[in-house]
């Protein structure tokens, strides 16, 4: 039988944040790699220009934004918790909740993002962000899938 934490208890456990944010960062690779035609060219420059700029930042950036999104869709995983009759062999993922409430889910996820770009407006990053705002939005679905997927591995758990 399967049980769900709350999404706060990455933040509460530190070797578990860390592993939240080492499989986010390893899909951010992958993902940046897997990027092709003049957009894929565009984000693989940006994204190695940070790095070579600021090596660690991107994990950095990572790390904070994780807290603050943990914290957004707290609300929602609750709710999600709620419509799960559990324990469970099979529950549903959260994954599915986030697609069926989408608009919800990406209200919180550009609240955040922009909030903490415009603290950035006259950076490196702030700037990029800002010229990348719509490719970072024709991608946002496949990213919430992939945060969520992590999500639900960090949260999920037998009873």
């Amino acid at each position: 039988m399967k049980n769900i934490s709350p999404i706060q208890t990455i933040l509460e456990d530190d070797s578990k944040h860390q592993s939240f944010i080492q499989s986010i960062l390893k899909h951010l690779e992958n993902q940046v790699q897997s990027q092709k035609s003049i957009t894929g060219l565009f984000i693989k420059k940006t994204y190695s220009s940070v790095k070579a700029i600021r090596p660690g930042y991107i994990e950095h950036i990572i790390e904070v934004l994780s807290k603050d999104y943990i914290k957004e869709y707290s609300g929602m995983h609750a709710d999600f918790i709620q419509s799960q009759s559990l324990p469970s062999e099979s529950p549903a993922s959260f994954e599915s909740y986030v697609k069926s409430h989408f608009s919800e889910a990406e209200s919180h996820f550009w609240r955040i993002a922009d909030d903490y770009a415009a603290k950035r407006s006259d950076t490196l990053i702030g700037k990029a962000y800002k010229a990348s705002r719509n490719t970072i939005a024709s991608h946002l679905p496949q990213m919430l899938e992939i945060i969520c997927q992590e999500l639900d591995k960090h949260t999920f758990y037998e009873v």
